[in-house]
Formats: C-alpha cells, sequence, structure tokens
C-alpha cells in the first residue's frame, strides 16, 4: 500500500460548517483546546489520530523498504556540500537522503 493510500485510509471528514459542529477529538488534544476558525470543508480537509497515523506510514514505508533507527544523533558527515551520513551513538549511517523527525 502507498504511503499516500495509508494516509487516505486513516483520514476522516472532518465537518467544518461551523465551529459548533466540530466534534473534539477526545483522545488526543488536551482539555482547553479551543476550535475557533473554520479551516475548510469535509471534502477538503480530514481528522487523523497522531499516533495511529504515524505507525501506519512507518509500517507502509517499512513494506517499500525503509528501516527505523532509533539513535541519539550526533553529527553529520558531509562529501563536499551535501549531507552523506549521519553520526550516532550507535555508529555512522551512509545515507543519500536524511529525514530528521522529532516529537513524542
Amino acid at each position: 500500500m502507498s504511503l499516500s493510500a495509508v494516509a487516505a485510509s486513516l483520514a476522516r471528514p472532518l465537518p467544518t460548517s461551523s465551529v459548533a459542529s466540530v466534534p473534539a477529538p477526545s483522545n488526543w488534544l488536551a482539555e482547553g483546546i479551543a476550535l475557533d476558525r473554520r479551516l475548510g470543508s469535509a471534502d477538503t480537509t480530514a481528522q487523523v489520530h497522531p499516533a495511529q497515523f504515524t505507525a501506519a506510514m512507518m509500517h507502509a514505508a517499512q513494506a517499500q523498504g525503509a528501516e527505523l533507527r532509533l539513535a541519539l544523533v550526533t553529527g553529520l558527515t558531509r562529501s563536499s556540500s551535501a549531507v552523506s551520513g549521519v553520526e550516532t551513538d550507535a555508529g555512522r549511517i551512509e545515507c543519500d537522503a536524511i529525514v530528521i523527525a522529532m516529537g513524542p
């Protein structure tokens, strides 16, 4: 399954005709979050659960050959002006592309 297909399968229409009609995502937004403006319509916006979306995207990427490596990045290796690797507490990882992701 492609990454865009995974994203589409996890999305649900978000009713945005009025702030009062927008359902509060009960299990991932903190108390006191207020919805104060229209973002679009149910045809142009969707809502996903962050943890489920992230896990599904990772599984889809792994199915295409990606590898998840958890390590502390300590530096970057350069070849000319391009990054060619990542130095980590687990060793050096040679690469031709880097994804920098942060968060819980």
